[in-house]
């Protein structure tokens, strides 16, 4: 549901959503791309240095290569911020 409102530009709801999920009892790689998605919202958002953070959770959880390219990119935003 998160990401249907991401595609809609809801990104409110759409962080309501993840985070409500997140409270559940997920496994390592449904927890991951839970933190992926969230990553997306923040970077949305302009929350950066949040954004950086869910993006290495995702990618300690799954080891999702673009968790890592996109966590690095956060965080270069995030300094020039």
């Amino acid at each position: 549901l998160a990401r249907l409102y991401l595609r809609w530009k809801k990104y409110d709801l759409a962080n309501k959503h993840i985070k409500k999920y997140l409270t559940f009892s997920l496994s390592k790689t449904h927890s991951g791309y839970a933190h992926f998605v969230q990553g997306k919202v923040y970077s949305r958002l302009q929350m950066w240095e949040e954004a950086e953070k869910s993006f290495r959770k995702s990618y300690k959880e799954i080891k999702l290569s673009s968790s890592k390219t996109l966590a690095e990119r956060a965080a270069e935003k995030s300094k020039s911020n």
